[in-house]
């Protein structure tokens, strides 16, 4: 090959590599917009008392009642309307705002055809994950020469535990000094970090409620990670199972990321090596939290 010849090849590679990463972030910012529509869409049907329950239930503070005057750096207290509710609102996730929505009658009622649109583009979503899953499958079994039988080829590639080492280096700095109430909130976190980090080059699916055999996080239609808030042992009991399910199905990365929020930490590395023994990677991540208790209302009949 002369050198003219690799320098075309070269180009070409650089050319098709470039393009690659234009289309991944065009479908990033397609997403994203997407995901926009849907909860402008969602949130117009909510009242202003529906707004603040939906930020009392998850546990947020809701938009903050003062400003700072920047001149002299003093707050003062201002009245919060329906629209600053709005503006915070849109900062939670659509899951969050569906199952709200799905649990409220009357909201449910006015965002009928939001909530299901919202299913129709989770469904169609999905199915483009397992599109992309079953193509990997294909592309990872390998021939045998002297025998001519495939086999499933399962290792964890250097993008798998790249990924891994930024989650256990700079996510569990940055999330020191937070505060989480529950595995939802531990969940929503982590994908919006990732997302942030690695969402020009994998494809990063929040799967938490969709109750699928993809973890609550599913990397590229092929990497499993699946999140722990450790405050209880049948969190922890129920991950026994799942790693178990995930082996069966032959991915090529799993991840069980544990947060260790002071309650079981003298357990955790027993679980930690059962989780291992199915082919999981454990990391386990300290942090601060205390689940959020629901309070209990007792009716009392009068006789």
């Amino acid at each position: 090959m002369s050198l003219w010849d690799k320098v075309k090849e070269t180009g070409k590679a650089v050319k098709d590599t470039a393009a690659k990463g234009v289309k991944t972030i065009s479908d990033e910012m397609a997403r994203q917009a997407e995901e926009k529509r849907l909860k402008e869409g969602l949130l117009s049907t909510f009242w202003l008392e529906d707004m603040k329950g939906l930020c009392k239930q998850y546990g947020y503070s809701g938009p903050s009642p003062y400003e700072v005057d920047f001149d002299t750096g003093r707050k003062h207290k201002v009245k919060l309307e329906r629209e600053d509710w709005f503006k915070y609102c849109m900062g939670l996730s659509l899951d969050k705002l569906k199952k709200y929505a799905e649990r409220n009658r009357r909201i449910s009622q006015d965002a009928r055809e939001v909530l299901t649109e919202i299913d129709e583009k989770q469904r169609e979503a999905f199915s483009q994950v397992d599109a992309i899953y079953e193509e990997s499958q294909k592309m990872s079994m390998t021939e045998n020469p002297s025998t001519g039988q495939t086999s499933q080829v399962v290792s964890v590639s250097s993008d798998f535990e790249e990924i891994l080492s930024a989650i256990r280096t700079n996510y569990e700095d940055a999330i020191r000094d937070q505060e989480f109430n529950d595995e939802d909130q531990f969940n929503d976190n982590l994908v919006s970090y990732l997302r942030a980090k690695f969402g020009d080059k994998h494809r990063i699916e929040n799967t938490r409620k969709l109750h699928r055999d993809t973890g609550d996080i599913f990397i590229d239609g092929k990497y499993v990670l699946e999140l722990k808030y450790a405050d209880n042992k049948g969190t922890l009991d129920t991950g026994l199972q799942e790693t178990k399910r995930y082996k069966e199905k032959n991915y090529p990365g799993v991840a069980v990321i544990i947060l260790d929020v002071g309650a079981l930490t003298g357990a955790l590395s027993q679980y930690k090596r059962w989780y291992e023994e199915d082919g999981a990677k454990v990391l386990i991540l300290r942090g601060k939290g205390e689940r959020k208790k629901v309070k209990k209302r007792y009716f009392v009949r009068e006789e």
